[in-house]
């Protein structure tokens, strides 16, 4: 009489009981995720990126906590390592980098003269809008500039000023409503103004309302995201050795890039 075949254990299938135990905390949280969001989308309107950046934390939490790091099952830990060390990926920038006669033509014709720049620009609502200030120049006036950006603020792509020395090198970048608020304060803003067009950086570099700090080209997501997080920035410069601005990155771009990297789904390029 031939003996039935034996039933393989979980540890002859790769899967031992702390891989279990894991894969059950994961779908807890995971659920209790979903309970949340969907709790927050009957109360308010959410975007997808919310919701993921809900859902992302339960697993930043056990990866960066170890347990997903030894948790192989159908390959999510090889995925989400692989994922959130891979080099921070550039989309294309949409620099705007006025003179003195772009802010006095958007002083006088306003929205008009702005968007017409923002065709010449050819800026759009697909890329980062960054706006560069350049310190030396002289060209710049306190209501002029709070005029500028509050009509470039009406493009909801447009997030971080940057300001760059005379050589184009990055002194430090700021969120763009942060910086109207410091202008529409007549002493401050004035002498940010003062500092920018006589070109004194070292205002600047010792004021903790700028972001001094920048990543390099080589800088992963999750060197990205912890600086976002330590910064508490959504935005961050992407500067190269020479400390030369290349681009941007933003936090929900790095997280949607790891969430589509998790389900197996290549990112599409800007």
């Amino acid at each position: 009489m031939s003996q039935l075949p034996r039933k393989r254990t979980l540890e002859e299938w790769g899967i031992n009981k702390e891989n279990v135990k894991t894969l059950l905390i994961l779908l807890v949280l995971l659920v209790l995720g979903v309970v949340m969001v969907l709790a927050m989308k009957m109360m308010v309107s959410m975007e997808t990126t919310a919701i993921i950046i809900v859902l992302l934390p339960l697993l930043g939490f056990l990866f960066l906590g170890g347990a997903i790091a030894e948790f192989g099952f159908g390959g999510m830990s090889a995925k989400f390592a692989r994922a959130a060390n891979e080099e921070i990926s550039l989309p294309k920038l949409g620099e705007m980098k006025p003179n003195a006669q772009d802010f006095d033509k958007v002083g006088q014709e306003g929205g008009a003269a702005l968007e017409e720049m923002v065709r010449d620009y050819e800026l759009s609502e697909t890329k980062p809008i960054v706006l560069f200030l350049k310190l030396g120049t002289d060209d710049y006036d306190r209501e002029k500039l709070i005029g500028f950006i509050e009509h470039l603020s009406l493009h909801r792509s447009f997030k971080l000023v940057v300001f760059l020395d005379k050589f184009n090198h990055f002194i430090a970048c700021m969120p763009c409503w942060a910086l109207r608020q410091l202008l529409i304060h007549e002493k401050e803003g004035q002498e940010l103004i003062d500092a920018i067009n006589g070109d004194h950086p070292n205002a600047l570099l010792e004021s903790p309302m700028f972001v001094k700090e920048a990543l390099n080209e080589q800088s992963t997501n999750v060197e990205a995201l912890r600086q976002m997080t330590e910064l508490n920035i959504d935005i961050l410069v992407v500067i190269d050795k020479d400390r030369r601005p290349k681009g941007v990155v933003e936090r929900d771009q790095i997280v949607n890039r790891m969430m589509l990297a998790l389900l197996g789904k290549p990112a599409t390029k800007l």
